[in-house]
């Protein structure tokens, strides 16, 4: 299986769905999911996120900032409305700043234990409008994406090494 990061966006549609294999099993996923020293080291395309805000349990809020080059900020928030270790979280994820905000997606991640020790992730995004949707895309969230899971190949890696 690839560690390929899939895209899928039906026309019409406000859902993405986004496939990943990770080669770690699924407790290792959700903690890199959970845990602020994990999200931080991975969490934005260029490795530099700063965790503001991390509850991360039902009804637990948080808010991270991706850090890019050059310094700008791109801050977004939510809420966890599910916490199912290590199979599920959903989640709300909003962008912090106009003019987009108010454009709530509810991110579905679940986790399935594949046969050789790695998992699989599936990710639905739902958002509000077709129109939200194709701007995700459109902005190229799917590029952000992969590259973000890449970081975070690095962190289960590590993870791995450490028994972690």
């Amino acid at each position: 299986m690839s560690n390929k990061t899939t895209l899928t966006a039906e026309p019409g549609s406000p859902i993405i769905r986004i496939e990943r294999t990770f080669d770690a099993p699924p407790v290792k996923v959700f903690l890199a999911f959970t845990l602020k020293d994990k999200i931080e080291r991975w969490w934005s395309p260029s490795g530099n996120a700063r965790i503001d805000d991390l509850d991360a349990r039902e009804g637990g809020k948080w808010r991270f900032t991706h850090v890019m080059p050059g310094g700008q900020e791109i801050t977004f928030f939510g809420y966890f409305h599910e916490i199912t270790p290590p199979e599920r979280i959903v989640q709300t994820a909003e962008f912090a700043s106009m003019p987009v905000r108010g454009h709530v997606v509810l991110d579905k991640y679940e986790f399935t234990k594949l046969d050789n020790g790695r998992t699989q992730m599936e990710l639905t995004e739902a958002f509000m409008s077709v129109a939200d949707r194709d701007a995700a895309v459109e902005a190229g969230v799917e590029t952000g994406l992969a590259q973000s899971y890449l970081n975070l190949d690095t962190v289960l890696q590590e993870m791995k090494k450490r028994d972690i």
